[in-house]
């Protein structure tokens, strides 16, 4: 999950009125059949979107809340931070949503913790179209054949490049998708990076990014998705990450800060790249929104496929339909409808710069007239989220902890990765 920044934001949306002020255009006005009632069915919901995403969020709620009067939409929107600790204990408590954002690959921990409810059975009242979702999104949301929730969008990571500074130093090369052809091995991605570094004025960096926290094994990530190896076996008793395929993805990503590629330790690593001093920038989707407001003539694009198979580190917002005590049937299906009726009126969403998970919205005039969307779009189809698996965030600290140690050049990567082999079995036992 990307993160953001600024203080917990609690705002409640008491969606009741219906104001002519309302933004309308792209939005869907087919709205579902409901229930005939006098009083209007009530939905908590609470999601976990802040800055410019919260404010996507808030037209289409206000939106749905315009098109179906017969459902009064109650908004609370904590940001990323408090997010999932104020989830569980309002759902144990029984003070928790009807319905909430997240995350795909919490789905595993959550069921676990009877945190979600299978949503296959208010789905089809409904009228949910499976196939009208992105297979790959969708297969997230699946645990043991339970539809456990209806995906958003994507995120990703991506490789943001600056068009000018390319062109000056004479490497502007495009591929027939129009994003930089930077060969197809590993040899190649390397070497056109130290001819740029070669070109470049001094006061300009070749490729700038996080080197703490996420960034590091998020690369590393995309890279050994490019393998085709997974890091937990079937069973999920024990992890490959220790293995050749994850040393030669660990070793490219490496090699970027020891060659001087990609400089260890820089703040502000988004700032360098708007202020036209780095040519390359990694990040995700999500900064698309940000950086199409400045003047920056840029690329968003795939993390370069070096290695046998396309793949990028990601994963899928998705709605989850809470349990709750005096939660009616009316209740579930009305909130079921309301995250269809989102994913399908995505193109809102996507001005941040995520993916939706409906190939419709992707085709739709409203989505197709954002720009930079359409060179990163196809990573939908083949980003791979982290193992659903009920001890993932303690295996994402594992990544967090040992991963920029190998980056960042304070550790071999035969004992990072030794490392979190130990420590990710012993999660798994």
């Amino acid at each position: 999950m990307k993160k953001t920044n600024g203080k917990t934001i609690i705002a409640r949306t008491l969606a009741i009125a219906v104001t002519a002020s309302v933004l309308t255009c792209g939005f869907s006005t087919a709205a579902y059949a409901s229930p005939t009632a006098e009083e209007p069915v009530k939905i908590t919901y609470w999601s976990h979107f802040g800055g410019e995403d919260g404010k996507y969020m808030n037209n289409m709620v206000e939106e749905y809340q315009n098109q179906h009067p017969e459902v009064e939409i109650e908004h609370l929107q904590v940001t990323n931070e408090d997010y999932y600790t104020k989830f569980k204990t309002g759902i144990t408590s029984g003070q928790g949503p009807d319905l909430s954002t997240g995350d795909a690959n919490r789905l595993v921990e959550f069921k676990n913790s009877e945190l979600v409810t299978d949503m296959t059975p208010y789905a089809e009242k409904a009228g949910v179209d499976w196939d009208s979702f992105n297979k790959n999104v969708l297969d997230s949301c699946i645990v043991d054949g339970e539809h456990l929730a209806i995906p958003l969008s994507s995120y990703v990571t991506i490789m943001f490049a600056n068009k000018k500074l390319l062109e000056d130093a004479g490497m502007l090369r495009l591929n027939d998708k129009g994003v930089i052809d930077f060969g197809n091995s590993p040899e190649e991605f390397i070497a056109f990076l130290e001819e740029y570094q070669e070109k470049k004025p001094e006061d300009v960096y070749t490729i700038v990014g996080g080197t703490t926290g996420d960034d590091p094994y998020r690369l590393w990530w995309s890279f050994y998705g490019q393998t085709g190896e997974t890091l937990l076996n079937d069973d999920m008793t024990s992890t490959n990450i220790n293995s050749e395929n994850s040393k030669k993805a660990l070793e490219l990503t490496a090699s970027l800060t020891e060659k001087g590629l990609w400089p260890a330790g820089i703040e502000d690593a988004d700032q360098a790249f708007l202020a036209n001093k780095a040519a390359f920038y990694v990040s995700g989707n999500w900064w698309v929104g940000a950086v199409s407001e400045s003047d920056i003539d840029f690329i968003a694009m795939p993390i370069p496929q070096v290695f046998d198979q396309p793949s990028a580190w990601g994963g899928t917002h998705v709605f989850y339909l809470n349990p709750k005590p005096g939660q009616t049937d009316e209740q579930r299906i009305e909130a079921v409808k309301f995250a269809d009726w989102m994913a399908s009126n995505a193109a809102e969403w996507a001005k941040g710069g995520h993916i939706p998970a409906k190939p419709e919205v992707q085709e739709s005039e409203e989505y197709k007239s954002l720009s930079h969307r359409d060179t990163y779009a196809e990573v939908n189809t083949y980003m791979q989220d982290l193992p659903a698996n009920k001890n993932i965030n303690a295996i994402v600290d594992v990544f967090r902890n040992n991963f920029p140690l190998a980056f960042n050049g304070q550790s071999p990567v035969e004992d990072v990765l030794a490392n979190s082999e130990q420590e990710i079995n012993a999660l798994l036992e």
